[in-house]
């Protein structure tokens, strides 16, 4: 019996008729289980399609639930609204606003006259109200004396009333929070995990690979992206390790990497994932035309027909997974390109550095050293003569009197006329 429903929950499954699959699988499951335990082998194969299945219904329900929600309209803001629905009021003429005014006076008025009175008959009455305070005070205590007593007997019978009894404590159990169906799928395939961890088979090794891959689903679902990096990392080492390199599982592997690594933001791990799901699936589209020429030579015309519609198929997915990443790497431009700004902005510019606004220090030229003390003395054109020069300058005075005295034209007596003496050296 319970193979049957293991026929029919695989072909709901294939036909897409998602929640007759669960029905059918979750019948298989109850019957085995019931008749070889909860952690039989023959438990694992149906605990690994009921969790695939209960995996597509939770998304099959969040798909739903999105798309009711599409329709909904935004709640626009009410303020406006409500200012809108205020009308103002006519205009008021000059004679209006003093009746109104006169009459808010003469209500004033009225109201102290009134107040007078009324502290008069208020005098009148205190003594009066001194007696009946006394009473009152004398009945209240009475009162909460009886009251103290009721509420010490109210809480005895309370205390027996909550007391809960058998039934009630089942009533509450039964009661428990429902499990959603993504949560139900992974304990579900947690469970078929530990059944094929049992067996050392490559073929074991294989369905635990393929629920770690629908773990990594239900954790992405959950928006736990770390664990499920986690879950296809080791799905892909144990399918590299059996499986020949151009296996399609391997480059579904990489595509479900790529789309995890997407939806975190890890924009350029998604564009490696992808890339190494396309090589994947090229090797294979090599291994395939290789078969093809075979086949062709041996002219079986059912052979390549089947691998023709398989390289077309895959080219196909090629061309989604190419797309996929063209669009991961335009948004990873975009977010470098709007990261870029702040960059340059915050880049060092030369020969300006932090200070006061109103700081202009680093705006005023500076001497150069060696010229920081100039001789008070100056040639009659008016040029510094710096220590350095005097002796230079001296030097070259006597040579050219000297020169002078040799030749016998002395021009500072021919002329009559004779230079001011150059300042002595320091």
């Amino acid at each position: 019996m319970a193979d049957e429903f293991l026929v029919q929950g695989r072909r709901n499954l294939v036909c897409g008729e998602i929640a007759q699959a669960v029905e059918n699988f979750q019948k298989a499951c109850g019957l085995l289980s019931a008749e070889h335990g909860d952690l039989d082998d023959r438990l694992a194969e149906p605990n690994l399609l009921y969790g695939t299945a209960l995996l597509e219904l939770a998304r099959m329900e969040s798909t739903v639930l999105g798309n009711a929600l599409d329709g909904v309209p935004e709640v626009e803001d009410e303020s406006d609204t409500d200012d809108e629905l205020v009308e103002e009021g006519p205009e008021m003429t000059t004679e209006e606003k003093e009746n109104i005014s006169n009459q808010v006076l003469d209500a004033m008025c009225k109201e102290s006259e009134s107040g007078e009175d009324v502290n008069k008959e208020e005098t009148t009455d205190e003594v009066g109200n001194e007696s009946v305070k006394s009473e009152a005070a004398a009945v209240k205590e009475d009162a909460e004396e009886s009251t103290e007593e009721e509420e010490i007997s109210e809480n005895e019978v309370k205390n027996e009333d909550d007391e809960p009894t058998e039934e009630v404590k089942e009533a509450e159990e039964n009661e428990d929070e429902d499990v959603t169906n993504l949560q139900l799928a992974w304990e579900v395939l947690e469970v078929a995990k530990r059944i094929f961890a049992r067996q050392s088979t490559d073929e074991s090794r294989l369905k635990i690979a393929e629920c770690l891959e629908r773990l990594a689903e239900i954790s992405r679902e959950k928006e736990d992206y770390t664990q499920a990096v986690l879950d296809l990392q080791e799905c892909l080492s144990i399918r590299k390790a059996i499986l020949p390199e151009d296996h399609r599982d391997i480059a579904e592997t990489h595509y479900q990497l790529g789309a995890t690594h997407a939806v975190s933001g890890a924009l350029e791990l998604a564009s490696t994932a992808f890339k190494d799901a396309v090589l994947c699936l090229q090797r294979h589209i090599d291994h395939l035309n290789s078969e093809l020429v075979k086949v062709e030579k041996s002219d079986d015309g059912t052979k390549s027909d089947a691998l023709r519609n398989s390289i077309k198929e895959i080219e196909a997915i090629i061309l989604d997974i190419d797309r996929r990443r063209t669009e991961v790497d335009e948004d990873r431009l975009a977010d470098e390109f709007v990261a870029g700004p702040s960059v340059v902005s915050t880049a060092v510019v030369p020969g300006v550095t932090d200070g006061p606004v109103d700081d202009i220090s680093h705006l005023i030229r500076k001497k150069r050293p060696g010229h920081d003390k100039v001789d008070a003395a100056t040639k009659e054109n008016g040029d510094c003569i710096s220590p350095q020069n005097k002796k230079l300058k001296v030097t070259a005075f006597t040579e050219d009197v000297a020169a002078n005295h040799l030749n016998g034209s002395d021009k500072d007596h021919v002329n009559g006329t004779q230079e001011e003496p150059v300042a002595e050296v320091a």
